[in-house]
């Protein structure tokens, strides 16, 4: 990409590739409530405000409200498989199961908010694919890395 787009080259144009690990526990829980609720119910660092109505409501999954309360309160017990096949287990305070359809779901209309309102107020020359736990960022190398931290 970089000789393509003929970069500068103290700074190249890039893509980063991320995969958050654990992904469906590391989300506040709060957040993650309040975008099945439609409303935030505190402020977050993403730019919600208290009371901002959430536009990513999914009306299906605000009837399973409850569901998705009880696997964020309730500690669990996870079992994963690394590339070598071995069983590793995480014990974690909230956060749904991997693998469960509606908890990924919920993470992407949680991502949602995270990358778009991050990008659109700090980062305005950079351009973003998410889907689940996988990210692509395009940018310049100083911005790449500082959406990144």
């Amino acid at each position: 990409m970089y000789s393509a787009l003929n970069s500068d080259p103290s700074d190249p144009d890039v893509f980063i590739k991320l995969d958050i690990s654990n992904t469906f526990n590391v989300l506040c829980r709060h957040l993650t409530l309040d975008v099945l609720g439609g409303k935030a119910s505190c402020d977050y660092a993403c730019g919600l405000k208290e009371g901002d109505n959430i536009e990513t409501v999914c009306e299906e999954l605000r009837n399973m409200f409850q569901y998705f309360k009880a696997m964020r309160n309730t500690k669990t017990h996870l079992r994963y498989l690394d590339y070598l096949s071995n069983v590793l287990d995480a014990w974690v305070k909230t956060g749904g199961q991997q693998g469960d359809p509606l908890d990924m779901i919920t993470f992407c209309l949680t991502v949602h908010h995270l990358w778009g309102r991050t990008l659109n107020k700090h980062h305005q020359d950079a351009c973003s694919v998410a889907y689940a736990d996988d990210s692509y960022i395009k940018a310049k190398l100083s911005v790449a890395l500082e959406v990144t931290l």
